[in-house]
């Protein structure tokens, strides 16, 4: 079996500068495929007509090396640098003879599979359909369907351009891979929904960076604080959290402070208002992007992390935190019960009493409601990069077999 893994978000981060949680998911498949040697797999990328492109054999892993150690691995002041190996790899390699590499390499291919890990070649019907005619099976990986199940949460083109993505991997697609069981019966709830072919899906659960990094020391506060990860988008549900430590928290001297970690999104006007425009007083911290480390420190000093989105396709934050032996409240939605198991203490997300009541419950010194989420994490296995790949390769293998 060879794998064509498609890079092009790799390619493009270095112009963006800030990973996602979805990104960190496609740097651990790059870190993973481009660990084999070029006669097993080939780094592929999409230009921006729509082309399928490889990498140079050598070169490409390189660069994707170089990337993951600037910026997922938070180095300050890489991103110029990469910006210009990115610029030079694209002008040098990736639209003139990377074509014909990745056509040589679908011939050489008796069994191959083009292998996309971040919606990038859903856009690129053109690149899917010449692997597909040279051989190739696809096989993309799909992180949620939230675009169609919850459009309000979304850009305003996001159902549309996500609704293209869906009927691409209807026609197209060999298998698909879904990183929760939620994220899938959510897919193929949808296909059915629409009277569209359904291709054979398969479950695997992102495992965590965490052991790669060190993490920085908790900062010293003089006050405790519970923390929330994420980019700042609608569905996050930070809202909620703001009016309880406006309205609820703001004269309660034994209530926790609040630390705001992640970039501003999209669509979240209100929510940048409260930041912008109201006297925290110290009591609520944005802190936007840090590093990994950083971001560490402040979650293993937390009382708490708070997970109150309304909707996810997984849920990577809670298994950090978990993983770092930290108390979760989390909203009751499928794909945190999938990930947390009975370990976090779980709210509607729409809850503000019980939220409230919950921070402050699990903040206290002495905490009962603490020491029992404590206990049952003691029973809790982090989700493992292993398993993830056992279980890509296992269904890889199906497929190439037409099982």
């Amino acid at each position: 079996m060879h794998i064509l893994f498609d890079t092009t978000l790799i390619v493009m981060l270095p112009f963006w500068a800030q990973p996602s949680g979805i990104d960190r998911v496609v740097f651990a498949h790059a870190r993973h495929w481009a660990a084999r040697p070029p006669s097993e797999v080939t780094l592929v990328a999409r230009t921006p007509t729509g082309r399928l492109t490889a990498l140079p054999e050598q070169g490409g892993r390189d660069f994707l090396a170089a990337v993951a150690e600037g910026i997922a691995g938070g180095r300050r002041g890489a991103v110029p640098a990469l910006k210009a190996k990115a610029a030079a790899l694209m002008a040098g390699h990736l639209f003139g003879e990377g074509r014909g590499r990745a056509r040589r390499a679908l011939a050489r291919a008796r069994e191959a599979v083009l292998l996309n890990a971040s919606g990038h070649l859903l856009h690129a019907p053109r690149a899917v359909a010449e692997a597909k005619a040279l051989g190739a099976r696809f096989v993309p990986l799909l992180h949620d369907n939230l675009p169609l199940s919850h459009p309000e949460y979304s850009p305003a083109n996001g159902a549309a351009r996500h609704r293209a993505r869906m009927l691409l991997v209807s026609a197209q697609a060999d298998g698909a891979i879904a990183v929760s069981a939620a994220s899938r019966d959510a897919c193929m709830g949808w296909f059915a929904a629409q009277g569209l072919r359904c291709p054979p899906f398969a479950v695997a659960h992102p495992g965590l960076d965490l052991p790669r990094l060190a993490g920085s020391p908790p900062p010293q506060r003089p006050r405790p604080w519970c923390v929330m990860l994420s980019t700042l988008a609608p569905r996050k549900n930070h809202l909620l959290m703001l009016q309880i430590w406006k309205e609820e928290f703001a004269q309660r001297p034994e209530a926790p402070d609040l630390v705001i970690i992640g970039r501003r999104g999209w669509e979240n006007s209100t929510t940048f208002a409260l930041l912008d425009r109201v006297d925290w007083q110290g009591r609520v911290l944005e802190l936007g992007r840090l590093t990994d480390a950083e971001a560490q420190g402040w979650i293993r000093g937390a009382r708490a992390l708070l997970f109150p989105s309304i909707a996810e396709g997984y849920g990577i934050p809670l298994a950090e935190a978990l993983a770092m032996g930290v108390p979760v409240l989390a909203s009751d939605i499928p794909p945190f019960r999938e990930v947390g198991g009975d370990v976090p203490d779980y709210l509607h997300p729409l809850d503000g009493p019980g939220w409230r009541d919950a921070i402050l419950a699990i903040s206290a010194e002495g905490s009962a409601m603490r020491a029992a989420q404590l206990a049952r994490l003691a029973r809790w296995r982090p989700p493992d990069w292993a398993e993830h790949f056992a279980a890509v390769e296992r269904f890889l293998e199906q497929v190439v077999a037409g099982r």
